[in-house]
């Protein structure tokens, strides 16, 4: 990810990292730590990149980097060496929120950008953030990158926990609602102001649905990507999970 930032440092100021990496960042001090995640996703703004000859040289730039294409068009990936371990698959999933102003999210010819729920609204609530990391060839390097608040994640979260079957995603929620300063009251209070944005509202609906009781989709899905051994302590993280959400729920209802 480091490399990502510093070979496109010029559209810094368009790019949005949303996904799994984002806990991660943001709550470094959580024990046990987020389990981390491999890809990165990239949330593009629309409106510093309306010329479409910018979205190329953002991908010819990768590309010159050792960035492939993948067989999804919104995707590139690399190989990279990490110390002495075995190779490790990067992969890139560009992303823009719907409607975007560009013609239908058109990168370059073969190469698109996907649409993503939520996207929009990450756009108007992200962070910067600067952290020390290693280049592919060992340098280290400080950058500082645009991320998604914790609100603006858990929004996009909660799409995906509707639009996919990844456990991770309601994994990502609990870790955020478990580990962040603010606590689910906390940031239910940071999200109160937008309570009457469609995207929030949606999301809202979908944990909702999906957090309904302990032993619903969405803790039973935290605690099959967890997996503890103890069925004792397997039925405490889905409940965990389900009271973290509840309360936090519950404090936008209120």
């Amino acid at each position: 990810m480091t490399e990502l930032w510093q070979v496109l440092g010029e559209y810094r100021d368009a790019m949005v990292l949303i996904g799994g990496w984002v806990p991660d960042l943001l709550l470094p001090k959580a024990v046990p730590p987020h389990t981390g995640s491999l890809d990165v996703d990239v949330l593009l703004d629309p409106g510093p990149l309306r010329d479409e000859d910018r979205y190329a040289e953002l991908v010819m730039l990768l590309k010159g980097r050792d960035y492939q294409e993948t067989d999804k068009p919104f995707k590139l990936a690399k190989t990279v060496q990490v110390d002495d371990g075995e190779p490790i698959r990067v992969e890139v999933d560009f992303l823009l929120p719907r409607k975007p102003k560009t013609k239908r999210g058109k990168v370059m010819p073969d190469f698109r950008a996907i649409e993503a729920d939520g996207a929009r609204f990450a756009l108007g609530h992200r962070q910067a953030l600067t952290f020390q990391g290693r280049m592919p060839d060992g340098r280290q390097n400080t950058i500082t990158i645009q991320v998604a608040s914790l609100p603006a994640f858990i929004v996009m979260k909660a799409y995906a926990l509707d639009g996919r079957d990844k456990p991770k995603d309601a994994y990502d929620l609990y870790f955020c609602l478990k580990n962040s300063i603010e606590g689910p009251k906390g940031l239910a209070e940071i999200l109160r102001a937008d309570l009457k944005n469609p995207e929030v509202q949606r999301a809202l609906e979908i944990l909702t649905s999906k957090f309904s009781t302990p032993d619903d989709y969405g803790p039973s899905s935290v605690a099959m990507f967890l997996d503890p051994e103890d069925p004792d302590e397997r039925r405490f993280v889905a409940r965990d999970a389900y009271a973290l959400m509840k309360a936090f729920l519950e404090a936008l209802a209120t």
